[in-house]
């Protein structure tokens, strides 16, 4: 193991493969344990004591509510709070989309590596329509899902990866070709 910690945050447009990337991840590295912490959860347990349906449009608007209440790295630093004390060899951090989700990970003890995982909008579309996580998924419109992409709570993803991302993957191939480019990060990047 290694003798400092590390820490892998994705940075992701809705519906880009986070969670597979995450699971390859865990694959890859396995024996050793993975905690996926995503900031969704944060806001999903929000809309549960709210008693709210955990659609696309609630979570955009309890992440608005929670940031406007508590300050805009309010879900960084619950998400840091989880991986500090995390007891996984390595706490994979998804859902980052915006700077201020970035600040308090970095004063984390250890390493940081910060992924930004893009994928075109069409196959980002056909692919959240056939995982059909939350409810409506599975028959949104190619339009109705474009707009939930451009909503304030999405904008800002690719600038923030593109300018604080440490390395880039394209997920606009095969599950292979993820799987083969996800390899390559953790022998290049991560110490597993």
């Amino acid at each position: 193991m290694p003798s400092k910690k590390f820490y892998l945050g994705i940075i992701a447009q809705i519906s880009a493969g986070k969670d597979v990337t995450a699971a390859m991840v865990r694959e890859l590295i396995a024996p050793k344990m993975v905690q996926i912490i995503n900031y969704s959860d944060r806001i999903g347990e929000e809309l549960i004591a709210r008693g709210l349906e955990k659609s696309q449009k609630n979570f955009q608007e309890e992440s608005r509510r929670l940031r406007d209440a508590f300050g805009q790295e309010y879900l960084g630093r619950a998400v840091s709070y989880r991986a500090l004390h995390s007891r996984a060899d390595l706490p994979i951090l998804t859902g980052i989309r915006r700077a201020e989700d970035i600040t308090p990970l970095r004063q984390l003890p250890g390493d940081l590596y910060l992924l930004f995982l893009t994928a075109p909008a069409e196959k980002r579309w056909q692919w959240q329509r056939a995982r059909a996580q939350r409810p409506g998924e599975a028959a949104k419109s190619f339009e109705q899902f474009m707009r939930e992409d451009a909503d304030e709570c999405e904008m800002h993803i690719r600038q923030v990866g593109q300018q604080l991302a440490d390395g880039c993957i394209d997920n606009c191939g095969t599950l292979d070709d993820l799987h083969h480019q996800v390899s390559l990060m953790l022998r290049d990047r991560l110490p597993f």
